[in-house]
């Protein structure tokens, strides 16, 4: 073999080599983005489905029913799902502003409806959605029935 020939087969190697390397990176990235999509976005359903478990098992103050509840829950679990959602958010979420949204809500005596609206925004934003305009009167869906108002 020549030297032009053996200069050639290098370069070619090399050449080969870069390009399968670039390949493996880029599926790599590519398809790491949306795995972290998806923790993401679970970890929010999770700290929204917690949050409603608050709210409804909460006292509210002018009210002459509470709340349906799924159960009724206690102080010690609700602690510590707090802790987990806290935990996973921390692990999955970029803004720093939705983490304290949630921590004001979760840690605080009381919660009123713009922190919740708040959190929701935050929530959307996070995982790329539009944001949108929402009915602060309606913030927990306290019942639903023909009855009531």
């Amino acid at each position: 073999m020549s030297t032009t020939e053996i200069i050639s087969v290098i370069f070619g190697t090399v050449g080969l080599l870069s390009t399968v390397i670039i390949s493996i990176l880029t599926i790599y990235h590519f398809n790491k983005k949306p795995m972290i999509y998806e923790i993401k976005k679970n970890a929010i359903q999770r700290s929204l489905r917690l949050l409603d478990d608050y709210m409804s098992n909460s006292d509210w103050i002018g009210k002459d029913e509470k709340p349906i509840q799924k159960k009724e829950l206690s102080v010690e679990y609700l602690t510590i799902e707090a802790r987990e959602c806290y935990n996973e958010l921390i692990l999955a979420c970029d803004n720093a502003d939705l983490i304290s949204a949630f921590n004001r809500i979760m840690f605080s005596r009381v919660f009123n409806s713009r922190q919740m609206q708040e959190y929701r925004l935050l929530c959307r934003k996070e995982i790329g959605l539009k944001n949108i305009c929402i009915d602060n009167e309606i913030t927990f869906i306290n019942r639903v029935g023909k009855n009531n108002t």
